[in-house]
C-alpha cells in the first residue's frame, strides 16, 4: 500500500472518529448556532421615486445547529494560555471544514445559550492548532471565540 492510501485511509478514520464523538456528545461536544445578518437588498419592482425613502433593510439568518468540539478557556487549566490572544472566557472552538463560515458577515456563535464572535488570531497560534494528514486535507478549522458583547 503507497503512502497516498495510507494517508487517505487515516483521513477516513479521522472523520470516522470524528463523527462517532460529535454523534454521542463525547469529549466536549457542543451544539452550535449560527448566526448572522446580510445586507438588505431592494426588490426589484420597487418604484425608482420611492427608493430614497424606502432603504434596504438587512436580513436576519440563522443556520441550523452543529455539533463541534469546544474548550472553554479557564487559565490554569489550559495549555493555550501563552498566547496573548486567548483570554479567559474565551472557546477555542472546532468546527468541520464542511461548516461554512467565510460567507457570512460577521457571524455569531450561539453556545449553551450565549453569544460569541471570532476572535483574529496570529500565525503562531494557528499553526499550534490546526491538524492536517499528510495528504493536506483539513481535518477540522479551529477558531477562537470571544464573549460578545
Amino acid at each position: 500500500m503507497g503512502i497516498q492510501n495510507l494517508l487517505k485511509k487515516a483521513q477516513r478514520t479521522l472523520n470516522t472518529t470524528a463523527d462517532q464523538i460529535l454523534s454521542i456528545d463525547g469529549m466536549n461536544t457542543v451544539d452550535v448556532t449560527l448566526h448572522w445578518t446580510e445586507a438588505g437588498t431592494i426588490p426589484a419592482n420597487f418604484h425608482q421615486d420611492l427608493l430614497s425613502t424606502h432603504g434596504a433593510a438587512p436580513t436576519k439568518k440563522t443556520d441550523d445547529p452543529f455539533k463541534a468540539f469546544a474548550h472553554f478557556v479557564q487559565h490554569g487549566t489550559s495549555t493555550f494560555q501563552r498566547f496573548a490572544e486567548v483570554k479567559n472566557g474565551d472557546i477555542i472552538l472546532d468546527i468541520r471544514t464542511t461548516v461554512n463560515i467565510d460567507n457570512k458577515p460577521n457571524p455569531r456563535f450561539e453556545i449553551n445559550g450565549h453569544f460569541y464572535t471570532q476572535k483574529k488570531v496570529g500565525s503562531e497560534l494557528t499553526e499550534a492548532w490546526d491538524s492536517f494528514t499528510g495528504s493536506n486535507a483539513a481535518t477540522f478549522r479551529t477558531l477562537l471565540l470571544k464573549p460578545a458583547k
